[in-house]
Protein backbone atom coordinates (compact mmCIF):
# COMPACT_ATOMS: atom_id res chain seq x y z
CA UNK A 1 0.00 0.00 0.00
CA UNK A 2 1.11 3.33 -1.26
CA UNK A 3 2.20 5.57 2.15
CA UNK A 4 0.22 8.46 1.04
CA UNK A 5 -3.42 7.44 0.38
CA UNK A 6 -5.80 10.05 -0.71
CA UNK A 7 -9.38 10.05 -0.42
CA UNK A 8 -11.03 9.35 -3.73
CA UNK A 9 -14.09 12.01 -3.04
CA UNK A 10 -12.32 14.71 -1.65
CA UNK A 11 -8.61 14.39 -2.53
CA UNK A 12 -7.98 14.59 1.10
CA UNK A 13 -5.02 12.84 2.57
CA UNK A 14 -5.90 9.99 4.77
CA UNK A 15 -4.85 10.39 8.49
CA UNK A 16 -2.50 6.47 8.73
CA UNK A 17 -5.07 6.29 11.84
CA UNK A 18 -7.58 5.95 9.81
CA UNK A 19 -6.78 3.35 7.44
CA UNK A 20 -7.64 -0.35 8.51
CA UNK A 21 -4.91 -2.17 6.90
CA UNK A 22 -5.67 -5.43 7.83
CA UNK A 23 -9.35 -5.41 6.12
CA UNK A 24 -7.91 -2.62 3.80
CA UNK A 25 -10.31 -0.01 4.61
CA UNK A 26 -9.95 3.81 5.20
CA UNK A 27 -12.15 6.65 6.30
CA UNK A 28 -12.02 10.40 5.08
CA UNK A 29 -11.68 12.59 8.46
CA UNK A 30 -12.31 15.28 5.74
CA UNK A 31 -15.89 13.77 4.21
CA UNK A 32 -16.52 10.79 5.99
CA UNK A 33 -16.41 8.25 3.16
CA UNK A 34 -14.97 4.66 3.59
CA UNK A 35 -12.82 3.85 0.62
CA UNK A 36 -12.69 -0.33 -0.06
CA UNK A 37 -8.69 -0.02 -0.64
CA UNK A 38 -8.20 -3.03 -2.88
CA UNK A 39 -10.50 -1.74 -5.21
CA UNK A 40 -9.14 1.72 -5.28
CA UNK A 41 -5.72 -0.08 -5.62
CA UNK A 42 -6.79 -2.21 -9.01
CA UNK A 43 -6.59 -6.24 -9.50
CA UNK A 44 -3.43 -7.96 -8.30
CA UNK A 45 -2.60 -11.10 -9.92
CA UNK A 46 -4.05 -13.51 -7.23
CA UNK A 47 -7.11 -11.72 -6.42
CA UNK A 48 -10.22 -14.20 -5.42
CA UNK A 49 -12.96 -11.55 -5.99
CA UNK A 50 -13.92 -9.87 -9.55
CA UNK A 51 -12.71 -6.29 -10.38
CA UNK A 52 -14.45 -3.81 -9.17
CA UNK A 53 -17.21 -5.58 -7.10
CA UNK A 54 -17.82 -4.62 -3.33
CA UNK A 55 -16.39 -6.46 -0.97
CA UNK A 56 -19.16 -7.99 1.52
CA UNK A 57 -18.75 -7.02 5.06
CA UNK A 58 -18.38 -9.82 8.13
CA UNK A 59 -22.23 -10.31 9.14
CA UNK A 60 -23.28 -9.06 12.35
CA UNK A 61 -25.88 -10.07 14.82
CA UNK A 62 -29.04 -7.83 14.79
CA UNK A 63 -29.83 -5.91 18.27
CA UNK A 64 -32.59 -7.95 20.48
CA UNK A 65 -36.36 -7.15 18.66
CA UNK A 66 -34.80 -6.08 15.27
CA UNK A 67 -35.60 -7.61 12.75
CA UNK A 68 -34.97 -7.00 8.43
CA UNK A 69 -37.09 -8.46 5.31
CA UNK A 70 -35.67 -8.30 1.74
CA UNK A 71 -37.06 -8.69 -1.57
CA UNK A 72 -38.91 -5.81 -3.76
CA UNK A 73 -38.52 -3.76 -0.76
CA UNK A 74 -36.48 -3.44 2.09
CA UNK A 75 -38.56 -3.34 5.87
CA UNK A 76 -36.85 -3.05 8.91
CA UNK A 77 -38.38 -3.91 12.03
CA UNK A 78 -37.77 -2.76 16.20
CA UNK A 79 -39.99 -3.63 18.80
CA UNK A 80 -39.82 -0.81 21.67
CA UNK A 81 -39.95 -3.18 24.84
CA UNK A 82 -36.02 -3.34 26.18
CA UNK A 83 -35.28 -4.67 29.38
CA UNK A 84 -35.44 -1.80 31.45
CA UNK A 85 -39.38 -1.33 30.76
CA UNK A 86 -40.33 -4.53 32.81
CA UNK A 87 -38.42 -2.92 35.86
CA UNK A 88 -40.17 0.45 34.56
CA UNK A 89 -43.56 -1.66 34.98
CA UNK A 90 -42.64 -2.44 38.26
CA UNK A 91 -41.69 0.55 39.50
CA UNK A 92 -44.60 2.48 37.88
CA UNK A 93 -47.33 -0.46 39.87
CA UNK A 94 -45.85 -0.09 43.19
CA UNK A 95 -46.00 3.93 42.64
CA UNK A 96 -49.87 3.24 41.54
CA UNK A 97 -50.83 1.18 44.42
CA UNK A 98 -48.99 3.98 46.53
CA UNK A 99 -51.38 6.66 44.82
CA UNK A 100 -54.37 4.11 45.09
CA UNK A 101 -53.47 3.74 48.88
CA UNK A 102 -52.84 8.17 49.13
CA UNK A 103 -56.75 8.27 47.51
CA UNK A 104 -58.49 6.29 50.36
CA UNK A 105 -56.45 7.70 53.21
CA UNK A 106 -56.34 11.52 52.43
CA UNK A 107 -58.93 12.74 50.16
CA UNK A 108 -58.56 14.76 47.28
CA UNK A 109 -55.99 17.18 46.69
CA UNK A 110 -54.40 19.10 44.46
CA UNK A 111 -50.96 17.76 44.97
CA UNK A 112 -52.61 13.87 44.44
CA UNK A 113 -54.73 14.95 41.31
CA UNK A 114 -51.45 16.36 39.42
CA UNK A 115 -49.03 13.18 41.06
CA UNK A 116 -52.40 10.99 39.30
CA UNK A 117 -52.16 12.52 35.94
CA UNK A 118 -48.32 12.60 35.84
CA UNK A 119 -48.64 9.20 36.42
CA UNK A 120 -51.43 8.37 34.11
CA UNK A 121 -49.02 9.81 31.82
CA UNK A 122 -46.40 7.58 32.29
CA UNK A 123 -48.50 4.29 32.59
CA UNK A 124 -49.49 5.21 28.56
CA UNK A 125 -46.37 5.50 27.82
CA UNK A 126 -45.08 2.56 29.32
CA UNK A 127 -47.77 0.16 27.67
CA UNK A 128 -46.75 2.00 23.79
CA UNK A 129 -43.56 0.65 25.01
CA UNK A 130 -44.71 -2.96 25.47
CA UNK A 131 -47.01 -2.74 22.49
CA UNK A 132 -45.55 -0.79 19.89
CA UNK A 133 -42.84 -1.00 16.88
CA UNK A 134 -41.13 0.81 14.47
CA UNK A 135 -40.93 -0.03 10.59
CA UNK A 136 -38.72 1.69 8.21
CA UNK A 137 -39.96 0.51 5.09
CA UNK A 138 -37.42 1.36 2.03
CA UNK A 139 -38.32 1.04 -1.96
CA UNK A 140 -37.01 2.67 -4.94
CA UNK A 141 -39.47 6.05 -4.78
CA UNK A 142 -39.71 6.48 -0.77
CA UNK A 143 -38.16 5.48 2.59
CA UNK A 144 -41.40 5.70 5.21
CA UNK A 145 -40.88 5.52 8.64
CA UNK A 146 -44.02 4.10 10.89
CA UNK A 147 -45.01 4.01 14.34
CA UNK A 148 -47.66 2.01 16.13
CA UNK A 149 -50.20 0.50 17.22
CA UNK A 150 -50.72 3.32 20.16
CA UNK A 151 -49.92 7.14 18.59
CA UNK A 152 -46.61 8.88 20.45
CA UNK A 153 -45.71 11.93 20.85
CA UNK A 154 -42.33 10.70 21.04
CA UNK A 155 -42.37 8.80 17.38
CA UNK A 156 -44.61 10.05 14.43
CA UNK A 157 -44.73 9.00 11.04
CA UNK A 158 -42.07 9.94 8.35
CA UNK A 159 -41.69 9.73 4.76
CA UNK A 160 -39.16 10.46 2.53
CA UNK A 161 -39.10 10.88 -1.28
CA UNK A 162 -36.64 9.81 -4.13
CA UNK A 163 -35.89 13.41 -4.61
CA UNK A 164 -34.87 14.34 -1.20
CA UNK A 165 -32.41 11.19 -0.70
CA UNK A 166 -28.71 12.64 -1.69
CA UNK A 167 -27.47 9.78 -0.90
CA UNK A 168 -28.30 5.79 0.32
CA UNK A 169 -25.92 2.99 1.28
CA UNK A 170 -27.54 -0.44 1.97
CA UNK A 171 -26.33 -4.12 2.39
CA UNK A 172 -28.51 -6.47 0.87
CA UNK A 173 -27.96 -10.21 -0.30
CA UNK A 174 -24.25 -10.14 1.52
CA UNK A 175 -23.02 -7.09 -0.73
CA UNK A 176 -22.14 -3.81 0.61
CA UNK A 177 -21.80 -0.46 -1.95
CA UNK A 178 -18.81 1.13 -0.26
CA UNK A 179 -18.46 3.90 -2.82
CA UNK A 180 -20.34 7.27 -1.99
CA UNK A 181 -21.29 6.34 1.51
CA UNK A 182 -20.62 8.87 4.21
Amino acid sequence: MPTDVRCQNCEFVIDPASIDRQRELASCSNCGRLMDLRKARGPTPNATEAPGKARARPSVELPVGMSVETGARLVIRRRWLRTKHWFLLMLFAAAGIYVAHLWSTVGTSAWLIVGTLFLSSWYYNLVAMFVNSTVVTADAEVVLARHGPLPSLFARKRAVCRAEIEQQCSELSGSVAFEGCH
